[in-house]
C-alpha cells in the first residue's frame, strides 16, 4: 500500500491574487490524469511546487501550490488573465497511484516526474479571461493495464529502477496537455475532439503531422 501525504485543504494557489500580481479576470485551472486502460484508478496524488505560465513574448508568471493535489477530485486553482504559449508544472514530489485492473491485480505507482512544460504549436497562444481550463497528466490510456503485467491476486508495484517506471513517465512527459474546460473539471469528447490549447511532445508530432498531410 502507497504511504502518502494527506491532500493539502488551504492551497495558496486557491486563495485571492495579491494585488497588483495578476491584471484582468483570472480563470480556473484543474490538475488531473487521463483514464487509464484496462485498469481503473483507487487514488492518484502528486504534490505540485508552482505552475509558472509564460506569455508569448517569453515573460513569466508563478503561481505557487506548494500542496498535494487529488487528481482524481481535483481543486480549483488560478488560472492567471493573459495569453500564455506554455505552461510549466513542477511536481514537489512524486506521483502516487493505486488502482485495479478489469481483468485482475492490482498496481502501485511511485512515478518521479520531471517538470511538465506543455506550449502551443501556434503563435496565437492560450487566453485565459474568465475561462476554464484543465491541465490533464498523461493522455487516457498513458497507464495501460497489459504493459503493468497485472495478474490476477497479484500487486504489480512500480517505482524508479523499474523499467515500467521509465516507460510511465515519458508517456506522461509526452502526452500531457492542457485543454479548455466548460468549467466542470472533466475533459468532455467535444473538448477532446476540439484539440489541446497547449501540449508535449506527441501533441506537438500530431499538429506537425497535420500540417504535412496538408
Amino acid at each position: 500500500m502507497i504511504q502518502r501525504a494527506a491532500p493539502c485543504l488551504a492551497l495558496l494557489a486557491c486563495q485571492a491574487p495579491t494585488p497588483g500580481t495578476i491584471v484582468g479576470n483570472p480563470g480556473e485551472a484543474r490538475l488531473t490524469t487521463g483514464d487509464a486502460s484496462g485498469a481503473s484508478y483507487t487514488n492518484a496524488f502528486l504534490s505540485v511546487e508552482s505552475v509558472t505560465w509564460t506569455d508569448c513574448g517569453g515573460a513569466t508568471l508563478d503561481v505557487p501550490v506548494d500542496g498535494t493535489l487529488d487528481l482524481l477530485d481535483p481543486v480549483i486553482l488560478q488560472a492567471p488573465a493573459g495569453t500564455w504559449c506554455s505552461l510549466t508544472a513542477t511536481p514537489a514530489g512524486p506521483l502516487w497511484a493505486e488502482g485495479q485492473g478489469d481483468g485482475g491485480g492490482t498496481f502501485a505507482l511511485e512515478l518521479d516526474l520531471p517538470a511538465l512544460t506543455l506550449a502551443s504549436a501556434g503563435a496565437t497562444g492560450l487566453l485565459i479571461e474568465d475561462a476554464a481550463v484543465v491541465i490533464e497528466i498523461g493522455a487516457p490510456g498513458w497507464v495501460d493495464a497489459a504493459a503493468l503485467g497485472l495478474v490476477e491476486g497479484e500487486v504489480a508495484q512500480i517505482a524508479p529502477g523499474d523499467a515500467r517506471h521509465d516507460a510511465l513517465v515519458a508517456a506522461a512527459a509526452d502526452s500531457s496537455a492542457v485543454y479548455e474546460d466548460d468549467g466542470d473539471g472533466v475533459v468532455s469528447e467535444a473538448e477532446r475532439a476540439a484539440g489541446a490549447a497547449l501540449g508535449g511532445a506527441d501533441e506537438d508530432d500530431d499538429e506537425e503531422d497535420g500540417e504535412e498531410e496538408e
